[in-house]
């Protein structure tokens, strides 16, 4: 975050994971409780965003997308029984685009503040995965790891044109990519020398 705050998952394997702060100062804040595989976005004013499974009508375990407000603790569900698997905050806080994931097919949905559906911007064919995603800061593209042809690679989503742009095209797992706060380089994990590493690619 802006003040050196750094936000994460923490499992250990003995509790039940949590989302925990650590401050500049080294001191660790313990914010909630989430579920395994939660995967989180930050934003400054809009608060964190989680995508987690969890009990849906009883019988089914999904994805869905839940909110912590800045300063508060509480968890705030947005979303019911949507296969939401992965999150990003909008540049200003007032849209998420949201990965839906159902009987294998996935698609771009934007969503509003509050957890409804904007719109449907992409439907993926059969054999087209979609993973992590980001928001760039002038709110003008995505980056995404999308899974196509039999490999991951990351990819650009020009949010007018509503299309995919090739960034890589090889056959190395990258992934987990994130924008800079200045837009101006992507973060992403990849597996090029057989170990995952961290790398900057600039745009």
């Amino acid at each position: 975050s802006a003040d050196g705050s750094v936000y994460f998952i923490k499992n250990n394997g003995y509790r039940q994971p949590a989302l925990v702060r650590q401050l500049p100062n080294s001191q660790i804040d313990h914010l909630a409780y989430v579920q395994n595989d939660a995967r989180l976005d930050l934003h400054e004013q809009a608060g964190i965003l989680l995508s987690q499974p969890n009990n849906c009508d009883e019988y089914n375990f999904y994805f869905d997308i839940f909110r912590i407000a800045h300063n508060s603790e509480e968890v705030e569900r947005l979303t019911h029984c949507a296969r939401y698997i992965y999150s990003s905050w909008s540049p200003d806080g007032e849209s998420i685009i949201a990965v839906h994931m159902s009987l294998g097919q996935s698609s771009l949905h934007l969503i509003d503040a509050e957890g409804k559906l904007k719109d449907v911007l992409w439907d993926g064919k059969n054999e087209e995965v979609l993973g992590q995603i980001d928001w760039s800061p002038d709110g003008k593209q995505l980056v995404a790891s999308i899974w196509r042809a039999g490999n991951w690679n990351l990819e650009s989503f020009d949010l007018q044109k509503k299309k995919w742009h090739a960034l890589t095209s090889d056959h190395w797992v990258e992934a987990q990519p994130r924008f800079t706060s200045d837009g101006k380089f992507i973060v992403f994990s990849a597996n090029f020398n057989g170990v995952y590493n961290i790398y900057l690619m600039d745009v």
